[in-house]
């Protein structure tokens, strides 16, 4: 599996997706969600949200969007109660949520242009039920008013085109003891994913009732466009592993490398590596529990589109593609230099689609966030050691990676810093040293004693550093005492106890019952 180890980033001058395979039959609806909220009593606002591709493949369908009227059927069990026309929230729609670097023109903002570009609208109504029941169903059927509907694109992947239909979602409400509103989604559909590279996709879902909420992946199902009628699922059709050993289904709904696909049911997390280009709708549903109880369902359909470099004009300038699956190092300029030290990630520069936070941490393992620190550079004056790292985000598929992590000591020519710590590991390393003389030259280096009778000595590196492990033989305390040399000189040292615990010691007792019997 190919590891991408260091973060390239910059900004996507080009997509050209008008000619890669998937551009001329591109859907105009990318991905939709179903949800409702309480308003008061027997009253609910039903929402419909969809995601349209602006590309001019699907122009004439894109442009009934703003004045579509999607409508939501209503059922108490399989008896059909009623109907709703939703309308358009315009201050809650016309917000493009494909991924781009500013002054960048997309497909909605420009049709000559070759960058991918999505558009959300929001859509919704009040409706007030006949009463309660615990078996309340909201279905969206794909239709969207008078001459136009959300039928999926013919260029789908992953299932069989004779049942591709027209996305359909189905929500459920349980308000036979008390009322519910759905999550609320704050993340956008994803524009696209790429082949070659480990992806994740996860919902950023809210519940505004505070109910436990449990994720899963379900089948598609086919919107008939009327009320007389629930549609049924869909068939799946492909290999969902590489080599092949598992058919494509509502579970695993996506073509990937064998081992590489794993979906988390308490995040919703969905990560996944694509050797191949595909467009694969994904259907999640999200479960509200209260007290043990299912008050409510809602879903959201997307589709995953996958696409390789080189297809389109895709490159590893594009934002997010090359975050892999870590992000480089954080590496210190001008460290013992003075008031101001500056941390950056080697290999990264600034560009659109991430985001950046630096953390910091005291002993290497519980981090707190910077205020303000969200450039890939962050200038700073420590008044204490401490280690710090960059988390990056990516805006749009949410993947998230850290830096490797780099201590830093405060700032005081001549003076040492260490940090002792024992790798969790299966080798029985012993403890790893991470040492740092301020204001260091090619002379400095230090002698460490390690209270087992043994000693070495470590040159610094150009940037005051060194780093190196001892074993002990056996578990135990030890008095350890660094010294710090300029050639001959002894400038500073250290002394303390480190407690070796060694790799598995096991303790045991013997206890001798006296009583003569």
């Amino acid at each position: 599996m190919k590891k991408v180890t260091t973060v390239y980033i910059r900004c996507m001058a080009a997509i050209l997706l008008l000619i890669s395979s998937f551009g001329a039959r591109a859907s105009h609806v990318k991905g939709a969600d179903l949800s409702y909220q309480h308003v008061s009593g027997l009253t609910y606002k039903i929402t419909v949200v969809l995601y349209g591709d602006c590309g001019p493949a699907s122009s004439a369908a894109f442009s009934t969007l703003p004045t579509s009227m999607p409508q939501v059927c209503i059922y108490n069990g399989s008896t059909s109660v009623g109907t709703i026309s939703l309308r358009i929230d315009s201050t809650l729609s016309f917000i493009e949520t494909s991924p781009h670097c500013s002054g960048d023109s997309t497909s909605c903002t420009s049709p000559s242009s070759s960058v991918l570009g999505i558009m959300k609208f929001v859509y919704s109504a009040n409706y007030t039920l006949p009463s309660t029941s615990s078996a309340w169903r909201f279905v969206y059927t794909g239709n969207n008013g008078p001459g136009s509907g959300a039928g999926r694109a013919a260029a789908v992947t992953n299932i069989t085109a004779g049942t591709l239909g027209s996305i359909q979602l189905i929500d459920t409400l349980n308000n036979s003891t008390s009322a519910n509103s759905s999550p609320v989604l704050t993340d956008f559909v994803p524009a696209y994913f790429f082949a070659n590279v480990d992806e994740s996709y996860i919902p950023l879902a809210v519940d505004p009732d505070g109910d436990s909420l449990y994720f899963s992946l379900v089948a598609a199902t086919q919107g008939t466009s009327a009320c007389g009628a629930v549609g049924g699922p869909v068939t799946y059709t492909g290999i969902a592993w590489s080599p092949p050993t598992t058919s494509i289904s509502a579970a695993n709904p996506i073509s990937v490398t064998a081992g590489t696909f794993s979906f988390n049911s308490t995040t919703g997390l969905l990560s996944f590596y694509s050797p191949v280009a595909q467009r694969s709708v994904v259907v999640y549903n999200i479960r509200e529990y209260r007290s043990g109880v299912l008050v409510g369902t809602s879903q959201r359909e997307m589709t995953f589109l996958v696409l390789t470099t080189g297809s389109g004009g895709l490159s590893s300038s594009t934002p997010c593609y090359a975050m892999g699956s870590s992000a480089g190092t954080a590496t210190i300029a001008g460290g013992c230099s003075g008031a101001h030290d500056t941390l950056s990630l080697s290999g990264a520069t600034d560009g659109c689609g991430i985001t950046f936070q630096w953390q910091s941490s005291a002993s290497g393992t519980s981090w707190s966030n910077i205020g303000g620190a969200t450039s890939v550079s962050y200038v700073f004056s420590p008044t204490t050691t401490s280690y710090y790292r960059c988390t990056l985000t990516c805006t749009f598929s949410h993947l998230v990676v850290y830096s490797a992590s780099i201590l830093v000591p405060v700032s005081s020519a001549g003076l040492l810093h260490s940090a002792i710590s024992t790798p969790l590991d299966s080798t029985c390393n012993g403890p790893q040293f991470d040492v740092y003389a301020c204001g260091a030259t090619s002379s400095y280096h230090i002698t460490t004693y390690y209270g087992d009778g043994s000693n070495d000595d470590h040159t610094l590196s150009a940037t005051s550093h060194t780093g190196y492990t001892h074993t002990y033989t056996a578990a135990g305390t030890y008095t350890i005492k660094e010294v710090l040399y300029n050639g001959s000189s002894r400038i500073d040292s250290l002394t303390g106890t480190y407690e070796y615990l060694y790799c598995r010691t096991l303790p045991v007792k013997f206890y001798y019952d006296a009583n003569s019997d």
